[in-house]
């Protein structure tokens, strides 16, 4: 049984902006379970393969870098976060996401083995 809550007036713009999201996913898990199984099982597998083609095309494009005519960085600057001497915040903030995609990708492949 899936509860849907409607946020009310009194709530602030940062409430109803954690609050709606919320009610998205319910109502897409409830639209999703009605789907055929057969259905179910394709957007299951395209929707982890798209994770791990997202995940090759995040190292891809860290790993152009290194072959970068005009900014040449080494592997320790593509792999390591903060450790770029140019754009340092950005570059360590996609490092840490490249990671935190990887370790989501990985965690949950694992859950389907346990």
């Amino acid at each position: 049984m899936i509860i849907i809550k409607i946020p009310s007036k009194k709530m602030n713009i940062y409430q109803r902006g954690t609050c709606l999201p919320l009610l998205e996913v319910n109502l897409t898990n409830l639209i999703f379970t009605a789907i055929i199984p057969r259905i179910k099982i394709k957007l299951n597998t395209s929707h982890q393969s798209t994770g791990w083609f997202g995940l090759l095309f995040g190292m891809v494009h860290g790993l152009v870098l290194i072959f970068d005519n005009t900014e040449s960085l080494s592997l320790l600057e593509v792999f390591v976060p903060f450790a770029s001497s140019s754009h340092r915040v950005s570059m360590g903030i996609g490092i840490l996401a490249l990671y935190s995609l990887l370790l989501l990708i990985l965690t949950s492949d694992m859950m389907k083995v346990v």
